[in-house]
């Protein structure tokens, strides 16, 4: 009987400890959470349709998303003039249940259907697009959610840091969650989202987006923060050392509906 005793008591404790050792995900604030964000990359057809994939995304897909409780969808062409156009797509997804979930979503969604039916009904001899590439993305626990800037923007930068590692790209991570985001605030940035990539292309590595009101006005900043004592402190921590091996530059405008 003893013996029976003891054995629950230990579960019990077993329980209690395990309880408060784990994560309290479920309990944890909604502006806590991390966000999962949807990268899209539509590379338009020859010839293009962009004129199909606005309709489509203004006016069916976007509206489908924000009744279903998807806000601040980024919508960005490059600034280049390369071909063929690029189309960006940004969505932020409440939950990975929610990404999971949108295609079962809209296909329920009668208005959505409705709205979308010119886009559906295109043949493959009239593509909108050649391929779209997507990508996912979770927010940094300094900035776990995407923040539409108070007024639009004229310059989106988006940046990707390849490490040749995962070691090096968590230590990246890391060096933006105790460090970097606070000095971006400080030295006035404004900054859309920052995210560790899921999938997609460049793995391992990291994405975030800034914006600006020119060209220049990027210019200044980004001399700011390089002469910064900010930077200067931690640039060289040596738990930093060598984590970006390579850095991909996107400048982009948003389109006429784009909610970022």
């Amino acid at each position: 009987m003893k013996r029976r005793k003891f054995v629950a008591t230990a579960s019990a404790l077993a329980l209690s400890g395990a309880s408060q050792a784990m994560p309290k995900t479920n309990h944890a604030k909604a502006e806590d959470e991390q966000q999962l964000i949807e990268w899209r990359t539509y590379t338009l057809s020859s010839g293009g349709r962009k004129s199909t994939l606005d309709n489509y995304l203004k006016n069916a897909l976007i509206p489908a998303m924000n009744r279903h409780g998807i806000e601040n969808v980024g919508v960005f062409k490059d600034i280049s003039r390369s071909e063929p156009l690029k189309i960006h797509l940004f969505v932020p997804h409440v939950s990975a249940k929610d990404f999971s979930e949108i295609t079962d979503v809209l296909a329920n969604d009668q208005a959505y259907q409705n709205a979308s039916k010119e886009y559906h009904a295109l043949d493959k001899n009239n593509p909108v697009f050649s391929r779209y590439e997507s990508a996912l993305l979770l927010g940094f626990k300094a900035m776990p959610k995407l923040v539409a800037p108070k007024e639009q923007k004229k310059i989106y930068e988006l940046r990707t840091y390849e490490s040749y590692s995962d070691d090096a790209a968590g230590r990246k991570i890391d060096m933006f969650d105790k460090y970097e985001v606070k000095l971006f605030e400080d030295l006035g940035f404004q900054a859309v989202f920052y995210g560790k990539m899921l999938a997609g292309k460049y793995m391992p590595c990291l994405t975030y987006m800034v914006c600006f009101d020119s060209m220049e006005d990027m210019e200044k900043y980004w001399d700011k923060f390089r002469t910064s004592e900010g930077w200067a402190a931690i640039k060289d921590l040596p738990e930093y050392a060598n984590t970006v091996s390579k850095i991909h530059k996107n400048f982009l405008e948003p389109l006429s509906y784009s909610q970022i």
